[in-house]
């Protein structure tokens, strides 16, 4: 809101820019929200997995070896519940770092289009839709 208001306070000549100016970084800062709303999601999501994962190692223990790269169970069952909170854990992980990669090209994208209109200087704020 600080931003908001210093880009309301600016004395740009152009009412046009000024106006899409504003009308982008409130559409930036709405769509801010909406990515960290998912990011905080999936890595609370990540993170119950794991917990999961652990608590389920600790109810089973004794029932499983482990060496650097495998655990092995002693029963299919176990192995089955294992397997598939692994599944689950790795679905999270992918979703999130999909979400930054996303992201990542639109920033890069929205800087490309910055770029060719300051070269071809012709003043106008890219949208920052994708």
């Amino acid at each position: 809101m600080k931003f908001l208001g210093k880009v309301r306070a600016l004395d740009l000549q152009n009412k046009n820019a000024k106006t899409s100016f504003v009308n982008g970084a409130l559409k930036t800062a709405q769509e801010t929200k909406q990515f960290n709303t998912k990011t905080w999601a999936l890595e609370n999501v990540t993170l119950r997995r794991q917990i999961a994962i652990a608590n389920f190692l600790i109810a089973n223990r004794g029932k499983w070896t482990a060496d650097v790269d495998n655990i092995y169970f002693e029963d299919d069952a176990a192995i089955e519940s294992y397997n598939n909170m692994q599944s689950q854990l790795t679905s999270a992980i992918e979703e999130h770092d999909a979400l930054l990669r996303q992201r990542q090209q639109d920033f890069n994208s929205l800087q490309e289009r910055y770029k060719k209109a300051l070269a071809t200087g012709s003043g106008g704020v890219p949208s920052s839709e994708h």
